[in-house]
């Protein structure tokens, strides 16, 4: 697909579509279009694109670099280019006045290669009438389609009246039966009670999670089977390994131990004691790290709360209890309110899927109180406590000159990079989410150029 011209052309451009290969001779094919018929064509990026570029380099990723930079340059030569405030993506204000200002017989386009970018811009629809959405394959230009799984729950596999497997009670069983480890003593004086059942250390460290009566289940013997077809094998993720079963009975799960970690709902409440600020950021970068390695395979967490990450190290950050985990569509079938935005009705976890968005206020919740060590809904009246309007948040976008009375302000005005603190305030503030790969990107370059300065100061 070719973008149409029309008499005036207004063009936005996320930076990551300049790198796309072949780019330069879609957009080299289509200035030359609009110029040959007399047409004005005006060209807007973000502001910020330079800092794109100086990452790319500090990434050693030099090609990306110089491509982004020259197409700039061609453009500003031509007379083309406007740059313009988007605060990294998350705030279409400036652009949507920009648009207002075109003539009704204008097109106007935004081409993205990302998401967060198109589900936050899209918002532009209300206001631009003549306003198309691209993105850029191997093909050509193609029109976005709406990501509607993003924001609107799907039905999930669920039985009403279960007649499919048999239910016994769980209480006391001290051996159970894995085909493919075979024979397991539970240690009973090691278990540990949850919501579904309980835990209990096994041989070789191994663990094994027994279902409550109520939770034996046919949904969650074919969940956990498929789980286990997937061979998803990632040293810091627990992922179920086999069935347990007394008898023929299904029962339960194995899945891996760790030792000698602690939770992050421990650490949190010793206020991380234990770790520099330095080595927070690098626990919350594994922790999104592992989730962008999840939901790049479709998975979703569901029930995701400090109390199932366990901490060994700032470079060893573990996910446990994976077996409730939200897969195809087989639900997550509980929450924990306090990290949870929305509230579910009763049985509506078990009747539809999660989205992506819903994942997203845990996410940034958790991430936020490792680097911060606070709610983001705290402020100095309500003294931490966790706030019934989820949407609060006392933290500045704008930190020039504020009085910084307390730590963890320092951290959010001094500590945290500008761009890090604008992802937390249009999330938190106006629910616009960024991509997991952009937060693990810009932490990454955060804890480099740390780990760089240290060295340097070290010589």
């Amino acid at each position: 697909m070719e973008i149409s011209v029309s008499k005036n052309n207004y063009i936005f451009i996320e930076d990551t579509v300049f790198v796309y290969p072949n780019f330069y001779l879609l957009l080299k094919k289509y200035i030359e279009t609009v110029e040959a018929n007399g047409q004005k064509l005006t060209v807007f990026v973000d502001s910020g694109i330079g800092e794109r570029i100086e990452k790319y380099k500090a990434d050693l990723k030099f090609k990306e670099a110089y491509l982004l930079e020259g197409l700039i340059d061609i453009l500003e030569q031509k007379g083309l280019l406007q740059k313009i405030e988007t605060n990294s993506y998350l705030d279409y204000t400036l652009l949507e006045a920009e648009f207002a200002k075109s003539k009704k017989d204008a097109k106007c386009s935004i081409i993205t290669q990302r998401d967060g970018v198109y589900n936050v811009f899209k918002e532009l629809n209300n206001s631009c009438k003549n306003l198309t959405f691209y993105q850029v394959t191997d093909s050509g230009f193609e029109e976005w389609l709406d990501q509607a799984q993003l924001t609107t729950p799907k039905d999930a596999f669920y039985l009403q009246d279960d007649e499919y497997v048999n239910r016994i009670d769980t209480t006391g069983i001290d051996y159970v039966y894995s085909p493919k480890y075979g024979y397991l003593k539970l240690n009973i004086s090691s278990q540990m009670n949850g919501g579904e059942g309980s835990v209990y250390r096994t041989y070789n460290n191994m663990m094994v999670k027994i279902f409550k009566k109520e939770n034996i289940t046919y949904v969650n013997f074919k969940k956990l089977s498929e789980m286990i077809e997937m061979n998803l094998y990632n040293p810091f993720i627990c992922w179920p390994r086999d069935l347990v079963y007394v008898g023929d009975v299904f029962v339960g799960y194995v899945m891996d131990e760790v030792k000698g970690a602690e939770t992050l709902l421990s650490l949190r409440l010793q206020s991380f004691s234990e770790y520099t600020h330095p080595e927070r950021f690098e626990i919350c970068y594994n922790f999104l790290k592992h989730i962008k390695y999840l939901h790049d395979k479709g998975i979703l967490i569901g029930d995701l709360k400090p109390d199932n990450i366990l901490v060994k190290s700032p470079s060893e950050v573990y996910f446990i209890d994976c077996g409730c985990y939200q897969i195809n569509d087989y639900a997550c079938p509980v929450c924990h309110p306090e990290y949870t935005k929305r509230v579910f009705k009763k049985d509506e976890l078990k009747k539809q899927l999660r989205t992506v968005e819903d994942e997203y206020y845990p996410i940034n919740k958790m991430a936020f109180e490792i680097m911060i060590m606070k709610n983001h809904t705290y402020s100095p009246d309500n003294m931490d406590i966790e706030n019934t309007d989820k949407s609060q948040f006392f933290y500045p976008l704008d930190v020039d000159g504020i009085d910084i009375k307390s730590e963890d302000m320092a951290l959010w005005a001094k500590f945290l990079t500008a761009s890090m603190r604008k992802y937390f305030y249009y999330y938190f503030k106006q629910g616009k989410i960024t991509d997991l790969s952009e937060w693990v990107k810009e932490l990454q370059l955060f804890l480099e150029k740390i780990k760089k300065e240290i060295n340097s100061n070290g010589r």
